[in-house]
């Protein structure tokens, strides 16, 4: 069920392919979508700590089919509709991070529903040429019945419990963190073709100064919305880094993955976005949900996993950018993207679960929400330095971004391994 309301969320953003630079990616149809559900979620991950998990996601749920079944087709309803579903995907994806987190006590079972958790969001990426294909109907049609399953399947889940009733809603800090992350994800979005424009670094240095203002706020309020001791762990940090540094090369990359064998060996959206990358999908998920899970019950450390993961991701993507450039078989570049694959799966679940690990309490659906925001504004700033023409070959940058992430994480994620407890008392 949360695996289906991950999707229905997500797939608002499947909506052109990233190669299409004559339809431009700073067109309305585009980011009216991105930037409210990236700008949302530290709003909806209060929210599901005020109201609880469970009600919000049956609320975004509502809303989303709502806002999809309602939107216009074009002109201003079509972006109005966008705006909407872009809001409502932000509530769901907020609460859903928040339930794994909580409707799982158990340290490995959460471990595992973090992996399933990160195979829906990076699969259906995988899955973008499909999506931008299919008529607008047919489209719409999929959204509409994966949300309307996991609305009805929410009753399956157990009862949570608000754990913020009777607190002030911090205003100030949800419209300082909405604010900042929707003038950093507009500015990513005119960044290209434009970087050296006064509107782009106008919304990227407003967009940085919002969010330190957020975070100082958060320090002086006497209820915060992300309480400075989530912050100042250094295993959270850190977390919260590789996911942003992550995001810039995985999320960037993957979408782009698809259309590439599209244009290179011909394939239809059908088979470039399902078939092609159906074995990258099944590595992503034997690593995130079988080998991480049980490598760190087995007392293997976080930052192992994420380090190794990181890395392996990196030499798998070098391998399968320079095969697709030399013009080798799609057979022949099969284990370079399975070994992309597989080390794409390894770090997500220990990365979340050590953010988002047990014992926030009343503070989850923050910490939940800031990990989405972080992997949001990573992949929108990792995809516009992606896309820039100046840049060659492109995929060095997502590289140079794993790398990174990789290396944030061996040096702040100091954690213990065994069953995920560890993670637990941090």
């Amino acid at each position: 069920m949360i695996v289906l309301a991950q999707l229905a969320a997500l797939f608002g953003t499947m909506t052109q392919d990233p190669f299409d630079f004559d339809f431009g990616r700073d067109a309305p149809e585009l980011y009216a979508f991105a930037v409210p559900f990236g700008a949302l979620l530290l709003l909806g991950g209060h929210l599901a700590d005020r109201l609880g998990g469970r009600r919000m996601l049956g609320v975004g749920l509502t809303g989303l089919v709502a806002a999809w079944v309602l939107g216009g087709s074009d002109g201003a309803a079509l972006i109005v509709g966008r705006v909407l579903q872009g809001g409502f995907a932000a509530l769901v994806t907020a609460a859903v991070l928040t339930l794994v987190a909580t409707a799982f006590p158990e340290p490995g079972a959460r471990v595992r529903a973090f992996g399933v958790y990160a195979t829906a969001g990076i699969g259906g990426a995988a899955v973008g040429p499909t999506a931008v294909e299919m008529e607008q109907k047919a489209f719409m049609g999929l959204v509409v019945i994966l949300a309307v399953i996991a609305l009805v399947g929410i009753r399956v889940l157990p009862k949570d419990r608000p754990h913020r009733t009777g607190t002030r809603l911090d205003l100030p800090g949800v419209l300082l963190g909405t604010l900042g992350t929707a003038a950093l994800l507009y500015g990513s979005v005119k960044a290209w073709p434009e970087w050296g424009s006064p509107l782009t670094l106008g919304l990227l240095v407003g967009g940085a100064v919002l969010l330190v203002a957020f975070l100082g706020w958060q320090s002086a309020a006497a209820d915060p919305l992300l309480p400075p001791y989530v912050l100042k762990d250094r295993n959270r940090l850190g977390g919260l880094l590789a996911v942003f540094l992550s995001g810039a090369g995985i999320l960037s990359l993957i979408p782009f993955l698809g259309f590439i064998l599209m244009a290179e060996f011909g394939y239809s959206p059908a088979r470039g976005g399902m078939v092609a990358m159906a074995p990258v999908i099944a590595a992503i998920a034997v690593g995130a949900t079988q080998v991480s899970p049980r490598l760190l019950r087995r007392g293997v450390a976080p930052r192992l996993l994420i380090v190794a993961g990181l890395v392996t991701t990196a030499l798998g993507a070098a391998l399968t950018m320079v095969g697709i450039q030399s013009g080798v078989a799609y057979g022949t570049l099969l284990p370079a993207m399975m070994l992309m694959g597989l080390g794409i799966g390894l770090p997500f679940a220990p990365l979340f679960a050590t953010v988002v690990a047990a014992g926030l309490g009343r503070h989850t659906g923050a910490a939940a929400a800031a990990v989405a925001t972080a992997q949001t504004l990573g992949t929108s700033l990792g995809t516009a330095l992606v896309i820039d023409d100046g840049v060659r070959p492109w995929w060095a940058l997502v590289f140079l971004f794993l790398l990174l992430a990789g290396l944030v994480a061996g040096l702040m994620v100091t954690a213990k391994g065994g069953d995920g407890q560890a993670l637990d008392a941090q």
